[in-house]
Parts: structure tokens; sequence; C-alpha cells
């Protein structure tokens, strides 16, 4: 044990020393600044790497403070063990400071100086079992691990670009434990409290986080946190805590301070009612206000399917990150759902929550929020340990447009920088009346457009209560299958979805029913061209002014604003002047080919009867 030390110090050690094994903690976080001194200095980190893979070498870090200067030296015949001043660095060989150290020679033969080895063994072993403890070049040996066929050095400098922080992963070894405790009861069980140790590393802000988020009572270096109070869905700011199980594939939630479990067993006459259920929702679209129901009914069903297999997420990631990290380390893409006011999102995203837990829980409104309530929601959502997809409502136009985009940094971070291997991020549902999309987020977010206006009306309200009145099974036969599957192995496509639908399909196949016409089985956006529904509706709402102009079509917008949403979703092959709020279109028939591909086409006779 040593406070500090350095790459070439502990890399002298076997060429000059001729040691045949280390294992050295240092308690002033090596891993700290070890990636940028060797930013240019690749052949350092391969012969650490080496030493490391070999076993040869095993280093230990924490940001906490440990001044112990402790070394248990061994060969054949016996140990000695140092205790002084001197770290482990040349520092220490000569300078103006006078160190000091003190050795004890415990030959092993002698049954008193094993006892006495004991106790120092003891101690060390005692240091290195601390939650906040980490070992340097894990990460980089996993990378290595999973991209056997990437060049060595540039995995090199890909992990330099890795963050890593004691405290955040202090943090993250108190939620295991503290989830870990909360689902982790027995039947009966009247323990209410969750009892949990606090590592040293762990500063005054984080501790007050535990007790004003948590409730949690600290005392010394040990708090205990009511276990209700971390199974509530309302606690961590829309982050329902959950628990999977990957090898028996049970789920459980924490909802309003108590657990609840997806059912194991399905019966299959339920599992045909839940699909039909869903299909009543989605067949709402019928009596609203709709253009192109056909593009809106796949829409919702896309959206289901993506809340579904968003419990799975970090396991589909860590699949992809074996093929792509190399050259994408874009995570899972968010959701983004847009559509004009009063059109049912927030009664979706209720609804979602409902298939996922049979539970009522809103969507968390976003509406009058600012920069520093989403990075409490990025934090809260890093540390919980929950992969259950956050559903957020409302959100403002600039959380994704404008120079100073407030969700930028956080979205790129969250997967890019901030996920691990052994993470549990969760992807966020959003939903939002505002249709810019930077270029920055269209490989970050999956973006379905909701193109339908409901009416309100009692029909449709009674039915919501009916269908979240009665028991959904859907999701417990769907996270089943879908787990089966993760299990016994699969192979990544750039459809992050592909799987999903494939699990869906079987499920309607498995109870008998007939897929519906409206079903994805790709992407929608592969399947209808979104912007020109879009623009189509416009132009069936008249929400600009259309006329024909000599070998061309002139369009006027009541704003700038509306004239840049619609000139931002017409293909190249449209030619176009703008003069104020005017949009002046100089090749018609290719304006009216890309409005035509909005159109929905019309029921032929059978289908009509069928649908009656």
């Amino acid at each position: 044990i040593t406070y500090v030390s350095s790459t070439d110090f502990i890399i002298a050690q076997f060429e000059e020393y001729g040691y045949q094994k280390i294992e050295l903690l240092i308690g002033e976080g090596l891993s700290n600044t070890v990636k940028s001194d060797l930013a240019t200095d690749n052949g350092s980190i391969d012969q650490l790497f080496n030493l490391i893979s070999n076993e040869r070498l095993r280093i230990l870090t924490t940001k906490a403070t440990v001044h112990t200067k402790l070394y248990i030296l061994s060969n054949e015949e016996f140990t000695r063990v140092v205790v002084g001043s001197p770290n482990l660095s040349y520092n220490a060989r000569g300078t103006r400071q006078r160190e000091y150290a003190v050795y004890w020679d415990l030959y092993h033969s002698s049954q008193t100086y094993m006892e006495i080895l004991g106790t120092f063994l003891s101690d060390y072993e005692n240091t290195c079992s601390e939650p906040d403890i980490v070992e340097f070049m894990e990460d980089l040996q996993e990378l290595c691990q999973s991209n056997q066929d990437t060049d060595r050095m540039e995995l090199y400098q890909l992990w330099q670009r890795n963050k890593s922080n004691g405290e955040s992963i202090a943090v993250k070894a108190i939620f295991d434990h503290i989830k870990g405790q909360a689902f982790d009861v027995s039947e009966g069980d009247g323990d209410e409290v969750i009892r949990i140790d606090i590592p040293e590393v762990l500063k005054s802000g984080k501790k007050k986080f535990l007790t004003n988020v948590l409730g949690a009572k600290i005392s010394g270096n040990s708090a205990t946190i009511s276990r209700s109070k971390y199974l509530s869905h309302t606690t961590m700011l829309g982050t329902v805590p959950m628990k999977l199980n990957q090898t028996t594939g049970e789920i459980k939630f924490g909802i309003a301070g108590e657990i609840v479990n997806v059912p194991q067993t399905i019966d299959d006459e339920l599992l045909k009612q839940s699909l039909n259920d869903i299909e009543q929702y989605i067949a709402t679209v019928d009596r609203a206000t709709c253009v192109h129901p056909d593009a809106a009914k796949m829409t919702i069903m896309e959206t289901i399917i993506y809340s579904m297999a968003a419990p799975f997420v970090n396991i589909i990631h860590k699949e992809k990150m074996k093929v792509t990290q190399r050259v994408n380390r874009r995570g899972p893409r968010h959701l983004l759902i847009y559509g004009p006011g009063h059109n049912g999102k927030t009664a979706l995203g209720r609804y979602l929550n409902y298939l996922l837990t049979g539970k009522l829980i809103e969507p968390i409104s976003a509406k009058q929020w600012n920069k520093k309530n989403w990075e409490g929601l990025f934090t809260n959502s890093q540390t919980a340990g929950s992969a259950f997809p956050i559903i957020i409502d409302d959100i403002k136009d600039n959380c994704f447009s404008g120079k100073r985009a407030t969700l930028e940094g956080f979205v790129k971070s969250h997967w890019e920088e901030d996920w691990s291997s052994d993470s549990e991020y969760p992807v966020l549902i959003m939903n939002t009346n505002h249709e810019d999309l930077p270029d920055w987020a269209k490989t970050r977010v999956k973006r379905l457009v909701f193109n339908v206006k409901f009416n309100g009306g009692p029909e449709d309200t009674k039915l919501l209560n009916q269908l979240m009145g009665r028991e959904n099974n859907a999701f417990a036969a769907f996270s089943k299958a879908y787990i089966s599957q993760l299990v016994n192995g699969f192979e990544y496509d750039d459809d992050e979805l592909k799987l999903a639908r494939l699990i869906m399909q079987e499920l309607y196949t498995k109870v008998g029913k007939e897929l519906p016409d409206y079903f994805p089985k790709r992407s929608p956006e592969l399947i209808y061209d979104m912007d020109a529904i879009s623009c189509y509706t416009k132009r069936k709402f008249s929400l600009f002014e259309e006329k024909k102009i000599k070998g061309g079509v002139r369009l006027k917008f009541s704003s700038f604003k509306s004239l840049n949403n619609f000139k931002a979703k017409l293909p190249p092959e449209i030619n176009f002047e703008t003069d104020d709020k005017l949009l002046i279109v100089t090749n018609r028939d290719q304006y009216y080919r890309f409005m035509a591909r909005g159109k929905p086409p019309k029921k032929s006779f059978f289908s009509r009867r069928k649908i009656k």
C-alpha cells in the first residue's frame, strides 16, 4: 500500500529488481491522472497492460485518502514486512525529506511469525475490500476482450478518452447495495430499514443527496434508509426502481413503496385479450382527426414495442459495443414523439407506464424545466441502477434546438462517456409539440411523428379507464421471450428493435391472432415518408396558403418558424426560393409527387367491408 506512485516506477520494479508478481493499492487515485499522463505513451500502456493481463501485476486505486505505507514482500523462505514513510516512488529514494522505515523478516517455518504475518495480511485485505476500490485497467481488459480484431493501439487511444471517477463509483456501489437489500426480501420480512456503509471517498455533497432524496439517517460511516422510500417511483424523479435477474428472467419494480413482480406464468387466453386491448387502444385513432390513420397507428405500435424493449437496452448495447466500439460508441437511441397539442401524447405516456408495470404512473412533466432539472434527472438515472424507461411529457423547444440546446451535452455523454459494461442506464421516451430536430440529435434520438388529434370525447375516456383497469400481461409474455432470446444469443442489427419486432410477432402467432396491417415489421419511417405525411397534413388543414404560379407553386406561411419547419422536410429534388414568409417551388411536378407520398392510399371495396 502506497500513497502515490508512477507508471514508470512500477514498471521498473520488474525490469530493475526482478519481481515476479506485484499487487499494489495506491491511495491517491492513479487512474484519475494516468490516462492523461500516458496520452502520448502507448508503449508504457502496452507494458502495463501486458503485465496486468499476464497476472503479474494488479493495481488497485481509490480516491480516498490512504496514507498507509505497507510493503509485504515474499520469497520462498520468508516474508519481509516494511512500514514507514517512503512511498513507492523515485522521490522517496533521494530528496531532502528524511524517510524512515522498519521491517520484520517473518520466516515461514515459525508459527509465531505466521500469526504476526496474518495480522498484516488481514489489515491489507480489509483495506483492499472497500467498496470504492477500482481495479486499474479492468475496463481496458474488457475493451480489448470485446474487440479482439481491433488494433490494440487504437483501443488504447479509445480507453484514454474514457472517464473514471472514484466518487461516482462509490455512489454506484452504495445504490447497488440499497437495491439488493430493497428487492431481496423474504415474504413476511418486517424489516423496513436498509443499512449501508458509506465509503470514505464520499464527499458531503453526496451524503446530502442520501439524506435529502432518500431520507437517509447518517451516523459516522453508516446510514439507514427506509425501504419504502427507495421503492417509491417518485423518490428519484421518475426513475422507477427495477431489478432484472438475467438468469431467471424475473423482473421487479418499486412502485409507491412496494415491490411489483412481473408475472412469470402467462395464460394464453389472457395474452390474447391483452393484445386485443392494445389494438383497441390503437383503434382510437379512427375516432380522431387524422389525415393518415395507418401511419398514426403504426407509430403507436412502434412506440409500444420500443417501450417493451427499453428495460433491456443495456444488454443490447453490450452486444453492439462488441461489434462497433471502434467506430461507433453511440448508445441506444432515446425516443422523441412529435405531435401537435391535444393529440393524446400524455395519455400515451400514461398507457406505456401501465403496460410495463400494471400500475398507473403519470409521465414526468418537463414543461417548466430548466437545465438544472435535466442535470438532476440524468444524474439520478445514472446513479439509481434502473433500466426502466423514463417517460417525459411536453419538453421545451430549446431542449434540442439552438446553439445552447439543453439536452445536447446530457444526451451525448449519457452513453458515449458515462456508460460502462456494468451500468444499468435507462432510455428516455419524450414527447413534444416542437418539430425541429438538429443534425447532432438525429443519430442519438429516434423521432416518431404522431399526426393525430383526439377530440377528447367520453368514448375514449371510458375506453382508457377500462383498458387500464384490467390486467394486461403482454409485457410479461414479451419480457420472458425476449430474455430467453438474449440468453440464447442474438446477432446485433442496425435496427435496434429487430429482435423486439420478432418477439412481438411470435406472441401473435402463439395465441393464433392475425398480425394487424399496421404492425411495423421495420421502422415506420422506412415504410412511410413521414416528412411527406407531415407536409400533406399541414396542407390538408390549411396551415399555409398554396397557389399555382407559372411553372411552380407559391406557399405563404404565417411565421418564419412554420416556413422553416416545412422547408426542412422538403427532399433535395424540390427546388425552391424563399422571400419573407413565402416559399416558391420552381418545379411543380416534383412538389405534387412529394405531397402524394403523404396522402393515404384509397381503401378498396373489400378493405372498407373488412373495416366495417
